[in-house]
């Protein structure tokens, strides 16, 4: 968890664990920034006697901190949990502590601080704010515990109980109930939600705790133009989808053409129910139907042709009208089979394949129904009823890993062969848009692309299969992933209609109720349920071997390979983004030169391209799956290859299922490494990194070579850090080559033995504080040498970071020759002689509550804020004068912006005389954005915050000092150094039309020899390409003389 290894970090969660182990121990550090958490260091004494949660550091490199792990299986109460990178988090008695300290590879021992268990609320500029009246409606909280269900009860634990403690800490009334082995749900008023979270977030036993957010379809209704448009320009839209999902050509069904159809196949979908007698679905044959939880056995139909159990879930309504038709046209896309002729050309994607459905849909009120542990009550059921790929168009707008995306992976983690797909969401263009559920790591997430021009009734102008749909969600997600994995065709979709009549037998061409033109993510995600059936079928039916049907070579596929085909099926697609037009409309971007890419994942499903179909399949297809790779084990591949045409490579795993806790920082746990080398020596990394850099992030890699050089291509899989022992992984590669090569050696020597980096392939892979070719460090700029690089940070979020430094600070930033983003705010503060430390939380100058006392503030620096959650009908006043003052300038500066947008403000006042009655304003702020740094030439300086009596956020915190704050702008090429008598500024970047110029290469040096803390609150860069990085710095270089 070293700092150098931070990127997309939530401040208060992960960024406080590295802080307090890696540098608190260095007695120049200065007091921690408001924000971070105090790491308490666990004793065995004066505790009290019951189970708490304890994070442990070990040093154990790669797989050999299994054996710590499984240690830790047998001391630890409850689940044992791991954080990337050395970190576990256990369940224990008091009295197990100094022996857990005593085991050979932990470091030390520390009590979870209830920060941790914290996950902020995520804001997105595409967020909708408005008034909201003060709720009576309920919220659901959801918490993971730290112990199973029965352990509690051997212990005689009542979590019913803790609703007297949160009555007394909140006032509000609550009613808790058991959800699953492991969690609970609190149903409390909405108004109070976030007061009993965090009540419940300060209980030993509480793992993680949220409001759990409302759970929405995500369709979206064509225009009124496409659905009132020529009929004979809609006749072929679910066609369209299967042909593209094949092939990319609208004409053209290679797979249905080779006889996969699907069947055989299950596939499980959950949604709001079935129109079961339209013609896609209807039978006579009676429907095994139940309701329920969990599996359910004699729920089955056996010989119905559509659909081999219907299963209601607890708390949803049965609903076989499917009213408004979500469920119906979801299904219809994935397997319909009309049972007239004249309306196949509607059938699905498999149209072969049996549906187990899962009826989730609440027709009274909209929304749908989930249970708490989808592990336990929502899949296996339609796994027991044979379904191996399940369906969801659906989900919230919260991109980042939650107790969702936990039960998503733990399910396709403990059943290796059960793939998952959900709705990227319907939120784009804006960047981090997509949803928790979609989030989870072995989930293909699936983006919408646009339709066949002639699917719209204006010919399609501007329209391509080939456009990423502009209300597609876009990554990457909080923890800096590639979501969605893949696109499907999304918009302008037509298919099966519900007519919310149950025995209307709907079905004739034109018919009112029969098909029903639909755009979302939700139409993409079963046009790809669909495809990954195909898939399914091509392996179980042995085409692999010749390119047609052979079942005595048939193999039954890993959820890992179905992914990997997939993947490896993508072509690059043009997308939008907020480089706006002359019009003042999203601009349409090309198609980016590599995959993976935010807007798109791997790219548009193209199955033909990947799965060999014979002499008309101009490459081979080579496939290994479930082969398992020991830590610190390389397995290789070799390739023959002719030459001239595309080589291509995709590697997929199955990985663990984290821990929220990781949700801001990293969830990866098993971390393989996929590296191609050319015949000429070329070292190609996974997902096109380059200069030594490999994917810490991602368990999906691709490496492709548009035009392959003749010779041996050896295709390496490296067990880089698999902390939980041996890892099963799955390769897809394709070209005109044969297989069963023997692989060329991996690279030469390094240089220098890369210091206290790692020597990969001949290139040194900087994982120490060390940077350059060899990492034994280089100079910024002469007289300038870094010292240690303290944190990376990249790609696209709003959460805020905040990076202290004990010493001369360092910010670079380096941007490629693409397109940038809209940047960054850098804020910095210095430990200089006027701020001489960031005060800690304890001392902060806060506002929580009602009050109109104001705070008269004499110092010459501090800070001031809500100090988190605010109340309502708050009004609190902070009047800042600071003594001997005599150039009577104060500078502001926002640390935190999270407020209802439009209702509750910080007002900033001039005050012309010195009790203040006399004012004038100098601005108002709210919403979430960071305003700019505020200059006042007067004092005192009034600032006013007010909320009203309904909604309330995250609030906000600002910080403030006598003298004039500076902004600096880079200078490309150059180092600009800011003398330490300047108290704070912002880092600027040359922007070109709302974004930042390509091909940058800035550096600051902040020349303060206490330090300072840079804080990121807002940034949006090209993840992984587009680079911030802080660092220490000294005067004189290593090897160099000193300076006189």
């Amino acid at each position: 968890c070293g700092m150098r290894q931070l990127r997309a970090f939530r401040l208060s969660c992960v960024l406080a664990l590295c802080l307090a182990v890696n540098v608190a121990s260095k007695a120049s550090m200065r007091s921690m920034p408001s924000g971070h958490v105090k790491m308490a260091r666990a004793t065995s004494s004066g505790i009290s006697a019951h189970l708490k949660q304890f994070l442990l550091r070990v040093h154990s490199a790669n797989g050999k901190s299994e054996n710590i792990k499984n240690e830790l299986e047998q001391l630890s109460h409850g689940p044992v949990h791991y954080v990337p990178h050395d970190t576990y988090i256990v369940t224990l008695e008091p009295s197990q502590v100094d022996h857990v300290r005593s085991l050979s590879g932990v470091d030390d021992v520390y009590e979870v601080p209830k920060e941790m268990k914290s996950r902020a609320a995520h804001h997105s500029k595409h967020e909708k704010q408005g008034k909201k009246t003060a709720s009576v409606e309920s919220s659901i909280i959801r918490a993971t515990l730290a112990v199973s269900r029965e352990t509690a009860e051997k212990r005689k634990l009542d979590v019913r109980e803790w609703a007297a403690v949160i009555k007394e800490k909140t006032g509000a009334d609550v009613n808790i109930a058991w959800a699953s082995s492991n969690s609970i749900e609190v149903k409390v008023p909405e108004a109070v939600a976030h007061k009993v979270t965090a009540a419940l977030q300060t209980m030993d036993l509480v793992h993680q705790a949220s409001v759990t957010p409302k759970i929405t379809i995500l369709s979206k209704a064509a225009s009124a133009a496409a659905a009132a448009g020529d009929a004979s320009k809609s006749g072929l839209r679910n066609k369209w989808s299967g042909n593209l999902v094949q092939s990319g050509n609208a004409s053209a069904s290679p797979l249905w053409d080779a006889g996969l159809n699907g069947e055989g196949q299950v596939i499980g979908c959950g949604d709001s129910g079935i129109d079961m007698d339209s013609c896609f679905f209807f039978d006579a044959t009676p429907l095994g139907m139940c309701k329920g939880e969990g599996y359910i056995p004699n729920c089955d139909s056996t010989t119905h042709r559509k659909i081999v159990t219907y299963r209601t879930v607890s708390g949803a309504e049965f609903a076989d009208d499917d009213w408004p038709g979500h469920g119906t046209h979801v299904v219809g896309t994935i397997a319909g089979l009309s049972s007239d002729a004249a309306m196949s050309e509607y059938n699905g994607v498999a149209p072969m394949a049996k549906i187990a459905f899962d009826d989730i849909g609440q027709e009274s009120s909209g929304w749908l129904w989930l249970p708490a542990s989808w592990e336990e009550s929502l899949y296996p059921h339609s796994y027991a009823h044979g379904a191996k790929i399940h369906s969801n168009s659906w989900g919230d707008s919260a991109p980042y890993y939650t107790g969702d995306s936990y039960s998503n992976d733990k399910f396709s983690h403990d059943n290796d062969d059960f793939l998952l797909l959900f709705a990227a969401g319907n939120n784009g263009p804006w960047p981090i848009s997509g949803s928790s559920q979609s989030a989870a790591k072995n989930v293909v997430s699936v983006g919408a692309g646009e339709n066949h021009p002639d699917s719209y009734p204006d010919g399609g102008v501007g329209k391509s299969v080939d456009n990423v749909a502009i209300f597609s969600s876009k990554g990457p997600t909080a923890d800096g992933r590639f979501k969605p994995t893949v696109v499907a065709p999304g918009d302008n979709i037509m298919s099966a209609d519900s007519d919310a009549l149950p025995y209307s037998f709907q079905c004739s061409a034109g018919m009112e109720g029969a098909t029903e033109l639909l755009s979302g993510t939700s139409m993409a995600t079963p046009a790809c349920a669909g495809g990954a059936a195909l898939i399914r079928q091509y392996f179980e039916n042995g085409y692999f071997a010749t390119g047609a049907a052979d079942p005595a070579s048939g193999m039954i596929p890993s959820a890992a390979l179905v992914t990997a085909v997939l993947i490896h099926s993508g072509k690059p697609m043009a997308y939008y983004d907020w480089n706006f037009d002359a019009t003042g409309n999203f601009g349409l971007l090309p198609a980016p030169a590599t995959l993976p890419h935010s807007s798109q994942g791997f790219g548009r499903v193209d199955l033909d391209s990947v799965l060999y179909l014979g002499a008309q399949s101009p490459f081979r297809l080579f496939v290994q799956d479930r082969v398992m790779v020991d830590p610190d084990q390389t397995a290789c591949f070799g390739f023959m290859v002719a030459g001239g045409q595309q080589f291509k490579a995709s590697l997929a795993w199955t990985d663990p299922p984290a821990s929220p806790y990781s949700a801001f920082f990293r969830s990866l746990i098993q971390d393989l490494d996929l590296v191609v080398v050319s015949p000429s020596g070329a070292v190609m990394r996974g997902n096109h990194l380059d200069g030594g850099v490999r994917d810490r992030r991602n368990n999906q890699e691709q490496v492709t070579v548009p035009m392959a050089e003749p010779g041996l291509y050896s295709v390496f899989i490296v067990a880089t850090d698999l902390p939980f022992g041996p890892q099963a992984f799955s390769l897809v590669v394709t070209g005109d080559a044969t297989d069963g090569q023997t692989c060329a050696a991996p690279g030469p020597p390094c240089p220098n033995g890369c210091g206290d980096g790692m020597c990969s392939f001949g290139q040194c892979v900087c994982e120490g504080e060390g940077t350059g070719p060899d990492c034994s460090g280089m100079p910024l700029v002469e007289p300038w040498c870094k010292e240690e690089v303290v944190a990376t940070l990249s790609g696209i979020w709003m959460e805020g970071a905040s990076v202290p430094v004990d010493g001369p600070m360092a910010v670079t930033f380096k941007s490629d020759a693409h397109v940038g983003d809209d940047g960054m705010r850098a804020l910095w503060i210095g430990f200089s002689a006027w701020f001489t430390s960031i005060p800690e939380p304890s001392v902060v100058s806060r506002c929580n509550g009602p009050g109109r006392n104001p705070i008269l503030l004499r110092q010459s620096d501090g800070m001031i804020g809500t100090g988190g959650w605010y109340e309502n009908d708050a009004t609190c006043h902070w009047w800042i004068r600071p003594n001997r003052n005599p150039s009577r300038v104060v500078s502001l500066m926002f640390l935190e912006m999270d407020l209802e947008a439009g209702f509750d403000f910080v007002h900033v006042r001039e005050c012309h005389n010195m009790r203040c009655t006399q004012t004038t304003l100098i601005g108002s702020y709210t919403g979430t954005d960071i305003p700019d740094t505020i200059v006042s030439s007067r004092v005192p300086v009034l600032v006013t915050f007010e909320s009203d009596g309904s909604e309330t956020r995250g609030g906000f915190s600002m910080a403030f000092t006598k003298g004039e704050s500076r902004d600096v702008e880079c200078v490309p090429g150059e180092v600009v150094t800011v003398p330490p008598t300047t108290p704070f500024g912002q880092f600027k970047l040359p922007m070109v039309n709302g974004t930042y110029a390509p091909n940058l290469d800035c550096a600051f040096v902040l020349d303060s020899p206490q330090g300072a803390l840079l804080s990121v609150p807002r940034m949006g860069t090209e993840f992984s390409v587009d680079v911030l990085e802080v660092s220490r710095v000294q005067r004189g270089c290593v090897g160099s003389p000193p300076p006189p």
